[in-house]
């Protein structure tokens, strides 16, 4: 049981050393006109540094580069509008929903946006505009918190640290999120254990194409 918590500290120490040191290569480019960008057509990459610990799969650590995509706009099984982001991965491709209300941004992935019952409890939920101090919590089933402090990230200097944090049945979630109005996210940090499954990724933004 020591050594157990003593690898949930290690882990995390690890990545975010890794980010620290990471260089930023990106060059600010065109912002969107939308505070947080949800335009077809717009476009992200990012660089993955990947240190998941899964059975059986000895490729790791490892890296590789996600495209991110808005490729359209639908309608979920509540008959509402919300765009369609296409993540590309090297093995495959993932969906998820995007739909903004007023100051809420709700985020589906294609489990919750196919049933009625999970609509009005999206995957996340972030609050706009953010500012400094900020907090919410999410109606989720379990605890579902988020914390918001100004940041910079270079070559970008107005940023906001998103935390969140999420404990559930056999779930625990810590994510920050560092996002950039008109631009996006800049940086994502994930160290997430689920079923015994643990997920420790650095997202870094490579490049961007924005309406």
């Amino acid at each position: 049981m020591k050594q157990s918590k003593t690898m949930l500290l290690i882990f995390p120490a690890l990545m975010l050393l890794f980010a620290s040191c990471h260089k930023d290569t990106i060059k600010p480019n065109k912002e969107a006109t939308e505070y947080f960008p949800n335009t077809v057509g717009n476009y992200w990459e990012y660089e993955v540094y990947d240190s998941s610990q899964i059975r059986d799969h000895p490729n790791f650590p490892r890296q590789y580069n996600v495209k991110i995509r808005i490729t359209g706009i639908t309608k979920l099984v509540d008959n509402k509008d919300a765009t369609v982001w296409n993540y590309e991965y090297p093995w495959g491709n993932e969906i998820n929903y995007y739909r903004i209300e007023n100051d809420t941004i709700k985020v589906y992935d294609t489990v919750r946006a196919g049933g009625v019952a999970y609509i009005p409890f999206p995957n996340i939920v972030f609050i706009q505009p953010f500012f400094n101090g900020q907090e919410w919590k999410s109606n989720a089933l379990w605890t579902d918190s988020f914390y918001v402090k100004k940041d910079t990230i270079e070559p970008f200097k107005n940023v906001f640290q998103i935390r969140r944090k999420y404990i559930g049945q056999q779930t625990y979630y810590h994510t920050i999120y560092w996002f950039s109005p008109q631009v996006g996210f800049v940086k994502i940090y994930r160290d997430e254990i689920n079923m015994g499954i643990r997920t420790s990724e650095i997202w870094t933004l490579k490049s961007y194409q924005l309406k």
